[in-house]
């Protein structure tokens, strides 16, 4: 068993340095501001001209119209064309939840792929967009970096960083010379990024110059607009404040904290001595004010609307209005509003409350003042903590959401008749309320898990808690009485009894998720086949049997009577086909799976499954490729003397004139042939100088093959050819899979082959025979021609093209063709999964077992 913490950890050490870097910036800003007090900041934001902040608006505005450029012109560049409304709502909604949650490349991959998915564009496309817009920002601020850093001779130039104004000027002149020539190159000869599965062609000379223009148009908007924020009294030049502002925007951004909270701060703060810490902090956060959280409230409502059109044919009966999309898309939403409201009952707790105190004397005794505070701090935790489970839809933690939004509420009105606050949190639960429909799993709060992405958000609510109440009361002096030292003006000591409340829940919360063990099985030759075959005994899908190959992992169903085989390839963790077991079980085990992939920091993957799923993956927000079709031969009808099959017959007959006999072996009568099986095996691959493949097809294993029946084919007492028989319990479908045949044998020996299996398949009262994948470009297969390609060329005039009408709609009469699907998180992009699904169907010299799977 693998050490799970350590594991863990290095999946999420980009994470931790965040985490590192935010506690840096607030220690920093904490220090620069330690003279100043709240009452600073808030004068001067009273001086400023209300103007000047309705201009900050309208700056806003052209900003975000011209991010909608990037995604036209990246779609310009793939050539793919979407309406402008469309690209524009896509490019506002990507920018603004990526400025807001952080970690851009992957929110923006996400969103857009819920928008441009209507359009038509594959997770490719998709994938080339969101590089491209990654691409268009790093050029912008890497031009305004470097256009500031040398346009600035003779400024100020301490106020960029520790390092002598000469050396600031050449690294400007340096990445402006990189750029010119990446636009130089790009003219006479654009470079392509290539993989095994997929390829994208850098920009032109054009398409850059365009990039360039958009991204240092908009960051100058945006620069200008922190600038007509500053205090009037500031004398720093725009070009002097535009290496700042574009140094800081660099550093957050390479944080991935959540809009670059604290480091942006603190980097501005740094760089600009000149102007009054408090004013200038003042400034940043009505910039944060408009720039961020306005935008980030109209993209939510955007969204919604969006998400009104996109799920109206998912849901039956749906009325036109936007509660009624809640209860689909709710748990979404409410997720994030939960964590808002746990980040404000926890910050509320950090600051002094003001005049509402003055009420407290009369109205409220001093001991119900002290309960509010410790329990509004741990309403406030609890919400976090619960807002994994909300995204999860888990019943019980929404019923646990209620009684802490309703605790909230009521030590909000206590501990300093905080009705506003009041009020958005009934707001919040009545909300809350209205989704339930949608949180119908019965797990524990905790069982979900906290993954490290909850807990780093977690960790940065808390540091700025943390740091607010630090900031707030850092005029009283620390002794130890204040810990138990009661009075309605002592705010400082209700907090550090709060923080330590609060330090002390998330420290249990992380023991026990720490220390609860995972469903991380080794591979299925160590776990009880009989548990399995019991399963399989019931099963109806044909794909279930490769689990008996044991090279892969198996994750149970809580019940036990359903499983998810699956294998791990890097970061993917992939499951292979749908879940096996109970339909009524899947969505629970389809959830544990996805959230034990969370907690490792992997990427669930789900490989060849049907559609019946598909809308419960859309609510997971996985994007679906269809990867092919599987081809369904009904058997009630299957002969070989109709006249378009004449061929099957022909075949039948040669190959009896050549002696060759088909039998069925399967038990115990199989393991005496298995060393004459091996023999034709090892034959067949060294002739086709490939080696064993394992996790999707079978390879030779004679604990794998004994549990099947095995058409075996002879000619003069030797065999020459052979193949397992996959089938299900119930008799609805049977399949062929590790055919095998001699290079000395007749090449009609594997069509005899399949032709005497299928007839045998209806004699023995299945229904349907399984006749393989047509798969669609980019996944490997085997070197030789698929099974339904064979069957079909057989049926329909020794080969010939279906170029005859009535050849063409006999084949679509006779074969059914179901589609499979590859489902992987939004947010990854697709080539890289390909990759390792490729490198893991295609894994060379797969070892058969040298001993039995333990059995109880």
């Amino acid at each position: 068993m693998p050490n799970l913490f350590g594991s863990k950890l290095l999946a999420q050490i980009g994470m931790l340095l965040s985490m590192t870097i935010v506690c840096v910036a607030l220690w920093l800003m904490y220090d620069m501001l330690y003279s100043f007090s709240l009452n600073d900041i808030v004068r001067s934001l009273e001086k400023l001209s209300p103007s000047w902040v309705l201009l900050g608006f309208v700056i806003t505005i052209a900003s975000y119209l011209i991010v909608t450029g990037y995604d036209m012109v990246a779609l310009h560049h793939i050539k793919r064309k979407v309406p402008y409304p469309r690209a524009a709502l896509s490019a506002f909604l990507a920018s603004t939840f990526g400025n807001n949650i952080g970690f851009s490349i992957l929110t923006g991959t996400s969103i857009r792929y819920r928008i441009y998915t209507g359009s038509g564009l594959s997770a490719l496309d998709i994938a080339g967009v969101s590089s491209m817009c990654a691409l268009t920002t790093i050029l912008g601020m890497s031009c305004l970096f470097s256009v500031s850093m040398v346009l600035q001779i003779g400024n100020n130039p301490a106020t960029i960083g520790p390092l002598p104004a000469g050396v600031m000027q050449a690294t400007g002149i340096l990445i402006l010379l990189l750029i010119s020539g990446y636009v130089i190159l790009s003219a006479y000869n654009p470079l392509t990024l290539k993989s095994a599965t997929w390829s994208l062609k850098m920009p032109s000379a054009g398409t850059t110059l365009a990039q360039i223009l958009l991204a240092t148009t908009n960051l100058s908007l945006v620069a200008t607009l922190l600038y007509v924020l500053l205090p009037i009294e500031t004398d720093v030049g725009y070009m002097e404040f535009l290496g700042v502002f574009a140094l800081a925007l660099i550093a957050g951004s390479a944080s991935n904290v959540p809009g670059g909270i604290g480091v942006f701060e603190t980097v501005v703060l740094v760089g600009l001595p000149e102007i009054s810490p408090p004013a200038l902090l003042g400034s940043i956060l009505l910039f944060r004010c408009i720039y961020y959280l306005t935008p980030l409230a109209v993209a939510a409502m955007l969204l919604t609307y969006h998400e009104t059109q996109r799920q109206k044919h998912h849901i039956e009966g749906l009325q036109e209005s936007v509660l009624d999309v809640l209860d689909e898309i709710g748990p979404h939403i409410m997720t994030l509003i939960v964590i808002l409201a746990g980040a404000m009952l926890l910050f509320s707790g950090s600051i002094p409350l003001g005049f509402d105190r003055d009420l407290l004397p009369m109205e409220i005794p001093l001991f119900l003042v002290e309960l509010a505070h410790l329990s509004g701090a741990a309403a406030g935790v609890g919400l976090l903590i619960s807002s994994r489970g909300i995204s999860c839809r888990l019943g019980s933690a929404l019923r646990l959401a209620y009684k802490l939004l309703l605790v909230g509420i009521l030590t909000s009105l206590l501990k300093g008749f905080g009705y506003r606050e009041a009020i958005l949190l009934c707001l919040i639960l009545g909300l809350l309320w209205h989704t339930r429909s949608e949180f119908h799993r019965k797990s524990a709060v905790l069982e979900a898990g906290i993954p490290f992405k909850w807990a780093y958000l977690l960790a940065i609510v808390l540091a700025v808690t943390v740091w607010l109440g630090l900031f707030s009361f850092k005029g009283i002096p620390y002794s130890d009485s204040l810990w138990w030292s009661f009075s309605y003006d002592n705010d400082f000591s209700r907090f550090l009894r709060s923080l330590l409340l609060v330090v002390g829940t998330c420290s249990i919360v992380a023991h026990l998720d720490g220390s609860r063990p995972d469903p991380l099985p080794d591979p299925s030759e160590s776990v009880i086949l009989s548990r399995i075959r019991k399963i399989l005994d019931r099963e109806s899908g044909l794909m279930a049997n490769l689990v008996l190959l044991g090279d892969k992992r198996i994750l149970f169903s809580p019940t036990g009577n359903a499983f998810i085989m699956y294998q791990i390839q890097n970061k993917s963790w992939v499951a292979l086909g749908d879940p096996v077991g109970p339909e009524e079980e899947h969505r629970e085990l389809i959830w544990a799976f996805y959230e034990l992939c969370i907690r490792y920091g992997a990427w669930p993957v789900f490989y060849m499954v049907n559609e019946n799923q598909l809308a419960f993956f859309n609510k997971l927000d996985f994007s679906i490729e269809k990867m092919g079709d599987e081809a369904i031969m009904p058997l009630r009808d299957f002969s070989l003397d109709r006249v378009i099959r004449t061929e099957l017959l022909v075949v039948q007959k040669r190959a009896i004139r050549l002696g060759a006999s088909v039998e069925i072996v399967e038990g115990q009568a199989l393991d005496h042939l298995i060393p004459e099986l091996k023999t034709v095996s090892d034959n067949w691959l060294e002739a086709e100088k490939i080696d064993e493949m394992g996790f999707s097809r079978g390879f030779f294993d004679h604990y794998y093959i004994r549990n099947f029946p095995c058409a075996v084919v002879r000619i003069d007492g030797q065999i020459v050819a052979f193949a397992v028989i996959w089938t299900t319990a119930d008799r609805g479908e049977m399949g062929l899979d590790l055919i095998r045949f001699h290079v000395e044998a007749p090449t009609l020996v594997t069509d005899y082959l399949i032709i005497e299996t299928m007839l045998w398949g209806k004699e023995t009262g299945f229904r349907r025979c399984n006749l393989g994948i047509a798969p669609l470009p980019g996944f490997k297969n085997y070197p030789l021609p698929p099974l339904w390609y064979r069957v079909s060329v057989l049926m329909y005039h020794s080969g010939q093209p279906f170029t005859r009408e009535n050849e063409a709609q006999e084949r679509r009469n006779t074969l059914t063709w179901k589609p499979r699907y590859i489902l992987w998180p939004a947010a990854v992009e697709m080539p890289r999964i390909i990759q390792g699904i490729n490198r893991l169907i295609s894994q060379k010299n797969v070892k058969a077992r040298t001993s039995a799977p333990c059995m109880d």
